[in-house]
């Protein structure tokens, strides 16, 4: 059969650099479980541009939470995983960590000094912190599912994971993309010269 349909193709990650351009209003989930907060970012130097949904829930940004608890309240683990994927991470970057950059600790203690708050302070504040910073970025390929449960290539990409703007890890990141053991290609998308 002539003129046969063609597929989205499989295609590679993306490493970018990219400034913080809005962070806008918080909204509840569907189910209800975390506050969904979008952080647009403009990319820079053939970035591209990318919204993420960062998920969080108000009591994990009060002085005195303990982020162990939530291994009782929820023993799968997924809500402690999302705090530490989010916030903060003693065994690697945060998302705050690395969007907000050397003011990580200033923003930290604004929320102590605010102690308790709620989800319009931590828009706020947020908003505060991070408008206007540089961050850096993986972006991958967008799968989605159709009404039957299979997945589909897309030809968007979602963001992965951020990363602190230093040397040591733009570094690691083009090694990361010069590697043969990668399992999927990686792209710089900045001028590595």
């Amino acid at each position: 059969m002539a003129l046969k349909a063609g597929k989205v193709p499989d295609l590679p990650d993306l490493a970018c650099v990219g400034m913080v351009s809005k962070v806008g209003a918080a909204y509840l989930s569907e189910k209800g479980r975390y506050h969904v907060l979008p952080i647009e970012v403009k990319g820079k130097s053939g970035g591209r541009d990318a919204t993420f949904f960062f998920l969080f829930q108000p009591r994990w940004f009060s002085k005195d939470f303990e982020p162990s608890s939530l291994m009782a309240e929820d023993p799968k683990g997924s809500l402690y995983g999302s705090y530490r994927r989010m916030c903060n991470d003693e065994d690697r970057v945060s998302v705050l960590e690395a969007i907000a950059g050397e003011n990580f600790s200033a923003l930290c203690e604004k929320f102590d000094e605010i102690g308790d708050p709620t989800e319009k302070d931590i828009e706020n504040v947020l908003r505060e912190f991070l408008n206007g910073n540089d961050c850096g970025y993986i972006m991958q390929q967008r799968i989605d599912k159709d009404d039957a449960g299979n997945k589909h290539l897309t030809e968007q990409y979602n963001i992965q994971r951020f990363f602190p703007l230093t040397d040591a890890e733009i570094q690691g990141v083009v090694e990361q993309s010069e590697s043969e053991k990668r399992r999927k290609r990686l792209v710089v998308t900045w001028d590595t010269v």
